[in-house]
């Protein structure tokens, strides 16, 4: 009776894995990583701080060289660590992409989701193509040293310069975010993870996210205004672009230890990281469309 039982336990689990409101189901999608492109003034300031070199982070600034079919890419920016999640920081029109033909330019951004096993992002494919009517492909990027491959992303076709929101997954297969930042991770210096982001949108880029967290599977609240994805150890809260007002993107950081001393540090007047307790908040701040 009660191998029957276990058996029954397991088929019902092996059919609701099968199922995720009728779709093929999908794995957890983390946090990654977060690209921000930033004016000069902000990016010399925050390479400059010392506080952020010697007490914040894991922080270096390197060029990385990459090749995605067949064409070759160069950028140089700031890369800041947790233990899981991570900052890329560029300067304004100073990083290309001749994969996707772009030139970044201040107030872009890019958020890195990711899972855990590369062989399931067919599936994350179908759901984001179902969800939102476009087509979606896994590319692959190249380490142009050795032309080993470093990990397949989902993009969409055509680009849209809204939809920065990507799917990726690491070679070798299963290598986790600790994993992958576990050499560079300092645990003895305050960053630990991103948390969360509040961002204000245009209606398009509203429509963009939400139909790609609802499609990995985020929980979508709306609070007057507001609405907020919600997903494995990570929030998305979209708020709407006002007329004439700067765009604004806020970190919500986790960290190792609570800070003492200094509470506020400025990175000119567009950017400014505040502690309390055991978090932080990093608010950057760019021009009106």
């Amino acid at each position: 009776m009660i191998l029957k039982t276990s058996l029954f336990i397991l088929c019902g689990l092996a059919v609701l894995a099968l199922s995720l409101g009728g779709q093929e189901s999908i794995p957890p999608v983390f946090l990654g990583h977060i690209q921000i492109v930033l004016p000069s003034p902000v990016y010399a300031a925050i390479q400059r701080s010392p506080f952020l070199k010697n007490g914040f982070s894991a922080i270096t600034e390197k060029t990385s060289n990459v090749t995605r079919e067949g064409l070759s890419s160069s950028y140089k920016g700031i890369y800041i660590r947790g233990r899981q999640t991570y900052l890329e920081l560029y300067e304004d029109g100073k990083v290309g992409s001749a994969a996707d033909k772009t030139l970044r330019l201040t107030g872009m951004m890019m958020f890195g989701m990711h899972i855990d096993d590369r062989k399931q992002l067919p599936s994350i494919v179908k759901r984001v193509a179902a969800e939102t009517g476009r087509s979606f492909r896994i590319r692959t990027t190249l380490a142009a040293a050795t032309g080993q491959p470093g990990w397949d992303a989902i993009i969409g076709e055509p680009f849209l310069p809204y939809n920065n929101i990507l799917v990726f997954a690491y070679y070798p297969d299963g290598i986790t975010r600790a994993e992958k930042l576990e050499a560079t991770y300092l645990p003895n210096r305050l960053m630990r993870e991103i948390t969360g982001v509040t961002r204000t949108v245009t209606p398009e880029e509203r429509d963009s996210l939400i139909h790609h967290f609802r499609a990995y599977g985020y929980k979508i609240d709306g609070q007057g205004d507001r609405q907020i994805a919600t997903g494995p150890e990570f929030s998305f809260t979209l708020v709407p672009e006002k007329p004439n007002e700067s765009k604004i993107l806020i970190l919500d950081l986790a960290l190792n230890r609570e800070k003492t001393g200094e509470r506020k540090y400025q990175f000119t007047d567009d950017s400014d990281l505040v502690f309390e307790g055991k978090t932080a908040k990093w608010t950057f701040r760019f021009p009106a469309s």
